[in-house]
C-alpha cells in the first residue's frame, strides 16, 4: 500500500570517497524501482477465476481522488547553525499517497515556510488501509538532505468526512514543527458535464485511464529490441511499461491514470521506444513510433471511452498498439 522504508549503509570504495548526495540519490532510485513494480497503483495481478479481463485486474476504475492543499508548516527545526548561533533551515515538502508523490517549491532561510499553491491530486484505488503521507525535508548542497518530521493521514478518514479544511498535523520524527493542511475528497463521475464545473486553475479537472495491451509489428531498430511505452499529458506527469525484451510483438498488460488539468486541449502523447538504446522520448534514434489522442475527442466518444481495447495504426513507425 504504502513504499518500504529503505535503509543500507554504503560500503567499500563508495564509502571511502564519500561523495555528498550519493547515498540519498541510490535510496531513491531504489525507492521509486520497487514502488514501480508493487506499490499502489502498481501491482502484480494473480486472476483466481476464469473470465475476469486483465484490463479489469490491472487498471480497475479509482474509488476517488484525494486533493491535498499544504499552506505552511511552522516551528520547523533548525538544521542550519551559523557561526553566531543563529538556526535556519531551507526547507521543502513532499506529498505522497503510495508510489504517487508531489514536491514542493524550497523556501530558504526559515523554520516557518509557506506555500501558494501547493496542491497535490491522488487517485485512489483502495480507499481503507492507504496513508497519505506528508514529509518535510531540510535542503542542504553538500550533504544529504535532512528530514525535518512526517506526518500521515488516513485515506479513508477524508473519505468518509469528504471534507477537512484547516487541520494542523504535528510533525513525528522532530523535536518540533506541525503543518497546516486541507484535504478533501473527490468523487468519481462518468457525467461529461460535470468537467466544465471544476474550477481552480492548474487544478485537475478529469482523470484519464489508460490501459496498454500490446503491440504488433513494431519496427526492428537493434536485433534485441526491448521495446517500451512511454506516455504523457500536457508534457507533464510521463509514465511508461516495463519493457518487454527481444520482441517486436510485445504484450504489456498494464494500467495507467494520467491528471488532466486541461481536457478540451491536451493530448495523450504516446511513444514506443526501443529500451535497448535509449528510454528517453528525446532520443529520436530509439523511436519505434507514435500516436497522438486528443483527450477532447475522447470526450465526444460514447461513454467517454475506447473499450474494449483496440487496435491503432502506429505513425512514424509500423505496426498497431492495443489499447483502451
Amino acid at each position: 500500500l504504502s513504499p518500504p522504508e529503505i535503509n543500507f549503509d554504503l560500503g567499500g570504495v563508495a564509502n571511502f570517497l564519500d561523495v555528498p548526495g550519493l547515498s540519498n540519490i541510490i535510496r531513491n532510485v531504489v525507492t521509486e524501482q520497487i514502488a514501480n513494480f508493487i506499490v499502489l497503483p502498481n501491482k502484480i495481478t494473480v486472476p483466481l477465476a476464469t473470465g475476469v479481463g486483465q484490463e479489469e485486474l490491472k487498471a480497475p476504475s479509482p474509488s476517488g481522488v484525494l486533493r491535498v492543499r499544504l499552506f505552511k508548516a511552522e516551528k520547523l527545526e533548525k538544521k542550519d547553525i551559523g557561526v553566531l548561533g543563529m538556526g535556519k533551515s531551507d526547507p521543502y515538502a513532499t506529498l505522497s499517497v503510495g508510489s504517487r508523490r508531489v514536491t514542493s517549491e524550497r523556501v530558504d532561510n526559515t523554520v516557518n515556510p509557506e506555500w501558494n499553491n501547493f496542491v497535490g491530486d491522488f487517485p485512489i484505488e483502495v480507499v481503507r488501509g492507504q496513508e497519505l503521507l506528508l514529509e518535510m525535508f531540510d535542503h542542504d548542497d553538500n550533504r544529504d538532505d535532512e528530514p525535518l518530521g512526517r506526518a500521515t493521514v488516513a485515506t479513508g478518514l477524508v473519505a468518509d468526512k469528504g471534507q477537512i479544511s484547516d487541520m494542523w498535523v504535528d510533525l513525528e520524527d522532530a523535536k518540533s514543527g506541525r503543518a497546516l493542511l486541507s484535504l478533501s475528497w473527490l468523487e468519481v463521475s462518468n457525467n461529461k458535464e460535470d468537467i466544465d464545473k471544476m474550477k481552480g486553475e492548474g487544478l485537475t479537472k478529469c482523470l484519464l485511464q489508460v490501459f496498454i495491451d500490446s503491440c504488433k509489428g513494431l519496427i526492428e531498430k537493434t536485433k534485441k529490441p526491448c521495446p517500451i511505452v512511454v506516455m504523457d499529458v500536457g508534457s507533464k506527469d510521463q509514465q511508461s511499461t516495463w519493457a518487454q525484451n527481444y520482441t517486436v510483438d510485445p504484450v504489456f498488460e498494464q494500467g495507467f491514470i494520467f491528471l488532466v488539468v486541461n481536457p478540451h486541449s491536451d493530448d495523450l502523447h504516446i511513444r514506443i521506444l526501443d529500451s535497448a538504446i535509449s528510454s528517453e522520448p528525446r532520443d529520436k534514434g530509439a523511436h519505434m513510433g507514435e500516436l497522438n489522442i486528443a483527450v477532447s475527442d475522447i470526450l465526444r466518444r460514447e461513454n467517454m471511452q475506447y473499450s474494449p481495447p483496440q487496435p491503432f495504426n502506429i505513425k512514424a513507425g509500423t505496426g498497431t498498439i492495443t489499447l483502451s
